[in-house]
């Protein structure tokens, strides 16, 4: 994982967590992992696969990233969880450390999918963001 990653994973996470919306979903502590767990209560959160791509131009070094996130349901009504979560998603303020700063993050694509658990679905919301970093004049 890059590390333009773990920054916009880390800085989503302390969002969620901080957000009482997403408290009443995934509960407080949020349950949310790096990668599936059969341990946490549903429904719960994991993160998925990741993909960076350089958008530099002079002066700017621009990265996008497509990050994956996926909630799991056990009984319930996966694709209204999954929207209740895409919609809180587009509402929260990003914040990440100096010198990069949140261009933009939007969840551009979201489905529901059956798994071989049985009553358990998987919803996925891909995201993706633009993160900007101003490279210091030279003199």
């Amino acid at each position: 994982m890059s590390a333009a990653s773990q920054i916009i994973r880390e800085a989503i996470s302390t969002a969620l967590a901080a957000s009482p919306e997403a408290q009443a979903l995934f509960g407080d502590p949020l349950r949310l992992a790096d990668r599936p767990s059969r341990h946490l209560a549903f429904p719960h959160l994991s993160w998925g696969r990741a993909q960076t791509s350089d958008k530099s131009a002079d002066g700017v070094d621009l990265i996008e990233l497509r990050q994956d996130l996926m909630v799991w349901e056990q009984e319930g009504d996966a694709p209204a969880l999954t929207g209740q979560l895409r919609t809180l998603l587009r509402q929260l303020t990003i914040n990440v450390a100096a010198p990069w700063c949140v261009i933009s993050l939007v969840p551009v694509f979201t489905d529901t999918f059956n798994t071989n658990r049985l009553g358990v679905r998987r919803g996925l919301i891909r995201l993706r963001a633009v993160m900007g970093q101003i490279e210091e004049p030279t003199s």
